[in-house]
């Protein structure tokens, strides 16, 4: 019998890379929001291995892990081609027969080798697929198997705009954009530890960096060892290179000889750890070199852990940080530039703190987890027509200036009163101060204590600085100007305040809630 709330994923990676992470780590927040997972994939992968430790359902899929399309010249040609028409008539095959058997209502293709075959396995089995785009995809041939599978699916989600935008516009335009979200409970800032510092190669006063990625030709991890080597001679650093290569060891290995010989004692190649939150809340930068993407883990596992990025600008990785802000980005394989970020962080501590704090505010705002959860079931119900409540939504409007912590305590109980009696709201809190070090350190803990929590400051400069006889007259004329600015009702929908609130089922005023700010809320 089918359960729509039973979802088919296919996926036939060799490793645990980040689109298979993104699986493990979503399973339970989907099933939470009434969607089970139940992995299909061949019984000896690593995923496989993962997914049942977790006691997750599974089942063995017999589909291959090797394909291609080129014969044994590495070109295109007629034999390879029959070969793969008949391999894809047989997984579609399986896949139908698996979604029948499990009783699922959706097939979910997980990685481009299998988005073909799920696509008509669920034209074969009558029941909707919904294809996830992880990463860009080389011209030509794999570009045109993707746009041939978005055809035929029903619904495809995109980790980022770069990676729909690889589609022909009007296929582009059916792809929703999801992007990655991370454990911000998970990954957050906090004190470093010393041992993980010097299994890293790192001393207790250098500035450790640390490249968490694949050992594979994409990655560039030729161009870390160039955009470093100007700064051999540079006291105090170190470079980690936290991971492995998925299936080129003879990159992998030639990559680690000439990390050796150019950079020295400075590379310590630590191969893949299960520690990552320990790993990054022990760095001081994330580096990252990559030119295939599409919207990196690592990138935003390090904003949440308050660590800054330097990366090359390509593909999500504009649209998972602020560049500037968060991070610091290259042009496409300008390892010179590259290293000329890095070397600028090497030498400002201040800066890297400043980064480090703006990039766990944008990553708790912007790539939870659960918000991530939230869209994707969101998918699922339209794509399998299942009709939910809608979480309601709770505006919270807060005032927090520099002898005002009060009202900070009250948003905290408040937000403890929704847990237990509405755990799944989407919860806003605004302020009237700016943003800037006060607001985000007043908003820090209170993103921790509920995770999605969106904090929006005033784009209007009515920060409160110090008490009225420290200021002049005309700084008091001008923020009793900017303070009634906001709060005249019929202004609320030309202030630049208004686009970044959605509208709310229940507004929450927290401090001095006057007639005028209860009617300039009731249009939200």
């Amino acid at each position: 019998m089918t359960q729509p709330n039973r979802v088919l994923v296919v996926d036939t990676a060799r490793g645990v890379w980040g689109a298979q992470a993104y699986l493990l780590r979503l399973a339970e927040p989907l099933a939470g929001r009434g969607y089970e997972l139940v992995l299909a994939a061949p019984d000896a992968l690593e995923l496989s291995a993962a997914w049942r430790e977790r006691g997750l359902p599974f089942v063995a899929a017999d589909l291959p892990l090797a394909r291609s399309v080129r014969g044994d010249r590495g070109r295109i040609d007629g034999r390879a081609l029959a070969r793969e028409a008949r391999v894809l008539r047989d997984n579609v095959r399986e896949i139908a027969r698996l979604a029948r058997t499990v009783g699922a209502g959706a097939i979910w293709a997980n990685g481009h080798a299998v988005h073909l075959d799920a696509a008509l396995a669920g034209r074969l089995a009558r029941l909707p697929s919904v294809l996830h785009l992880h990463e860009e995809m080389a011209p030509r041939f794999g570009q045109a198997l993707r746009a041939a599978a978005v055809t035929i699916a029903p619904a495809a989600l995109a980790v980022s705009q770069a990676v729909a935008d690889g589609l022909p516009a009007p296929l582009a335009a059916r792809v929703e954009v999801v992007p990655n979200g991370v454990d911000v409970t998970r990954f957050t800032p906090g004190p470093a530890d010393a041992a993980v510092r010097a299994a890293l190669g790192a001393g207790p006063e250098d500035v450790l960096l640390v490249a968490a990625t694949r050992l594979d030709p994409e990655k560039r991890i030729e161009d870390l060892i160039a955009a470093l080597a100007p700064l051999r001679a540079e006291p105090g650093w170190h470079l980690a290179i936290v991971g492995a290569t998925s299936t080129y060891p003879e990159y992998a290995e030639r990559v680690q000889r000439e990390a050796r010989a150019t950079l020295g004692e400075r590379v310590t190649f630590a191969g893949r750890r299960e520690d990552v939150a320990a790993v990054l809340r022990a760095a001081d930068v994330l580096v990252h070199a990559g030119v295939v993407e599409g919207m990196p883990l690592g990138v935003i596992e390090a904003q949440a852990s308050g660590v800054p990025v330097v990366a090359y600008r390509v593909a999500g990785i504009p649209e998972s940080v602020v560049d500037g802000r968060t991070a610091l980005l290259a042009e496409p394989r300008d390892a010179a530039a590259l290293g000329r970020h890095v070397g600028a962080l090497l030498d400002d501590p201040g800066r890297r703190r400043q980064l480090g704090a703006a990039a766990r505010v944008h990553a708790t705002t912007h790539h939870d987890l659960e918000r991530q959860a939230d869209r994707q079931a969101a998918m699922l119900d339209r794509v399998v027509g299942r009709e939910r409540p809608t979480a309601p939504r709770v505006l919270l409007t807060n005032h927090w200036h520099d002898d005002n912590r009060g009202d900070s305590a009250i948003t905290q109980g408040i937000l403890t009163l929704l847990r237990s009696v509405a755990p799944h709201s989407r919860v806003t809190v605004t302020t009237l101060t700016e943003s800037g070090a006060l607001w985000e350190g007043s908003t820090r803990h209170l993103e921790r204590f509920w995770p999605g929590l969106r904090a929006v400051p005033s784009p209007v400069p009515t920060e409160l600085r110090g008490r009225a006889v420290e200021r002049g007259k005309p700084q008091i004329a001008w923020d009793i100007a900017c303070w009634w600015l906001r709060l005249v009702p019929g202004l609320v929908r030309r202030s630049p305040w208004r686009p970044h609130v959605e509208p709310a089922d229940l507004v929450v005023l927290v401090g001095a809630p006057t007639s005028s700010t209860t009617r300039a809320c009731q249009p939200c």
